[in-house]
């Protein structure tokens, strides 16, 4: 009879063991929040998107629309230029563990100047194709250093929480 209580016993824990530590996962996961999402109007496919600032006034949307992963980067360069992002150029994602993942612009881009109080500068947002495999990798690891190459180069290094909101939106995109 005693074997039985103690059989009984160590069910009720190991059965309350186990919704404390499921519900410890589900409060480490971090909540998608997209920046969009819906259904196209016209093609009827489903997209999201996510948005999150990469550095001060750089900004990194990752998506999906359908069946099509993508990426788009906003930055600005200081000053009025004419340079063009070409599909040539490249960003490079460093992470954390070591890989490096590589994205090309998916057309040419040409920047728009804009003016205000703190100067002149010229933006850029091209957007970028995107594997499943590159989200799988920005998902493991955090980014350690971004450089935008065309005409000119672009280096820098996001906060560690910047870079970990890019690895949620990458899990959000696949999910």
């Amino acid at each position: 009879m005693k074997n039985i209580v103690l059989s009984n016993s160590f069910r009720v824990v190991v059965l309350f063991s186990f919704l404390i530590m499921s519900n410890a996962n589900i409060g480490f996961a971090q909540k998608c929040k997209y920046f969009k999402e819906g259904k196209d109007e016209f093609s009827g496919e489903t997209f999201k998107e996510t948005r999150d600032q990469l550095a001060m006034g750089i900004y990194f949307h990752l998506g999906k629309k359908g069946a099509t992963n993508y990426a788009t980067m906003h930055f600005m360069v200081p000053a009025a230029t004419n340079y063009v992002v070409q599909t040539t150029d490249t960003l490079f994602l460093k992470l954390e563990s070591g890989p490096v993942v590589k994205l090309t612009p998916v057309k040419s881009v040409s920047g728009g100047t804009q003016a205000s109080a703190y100067g002149v500068a010229t933006g850029y947002s091209p957007d970028y194709g995107i594997t499943t495999e590159q989200l799988q990798l920005l998902t493991s690891s955090p980014i350690m250093k971004v450089r935008i190459s065309f005409e000119k180069t672009v280096d820098f290094s996001p906060k560690k929480g910047e870079a970990k909101d890019i690895m949620n939106a990458a899990r959000c995109v696949l999910l």
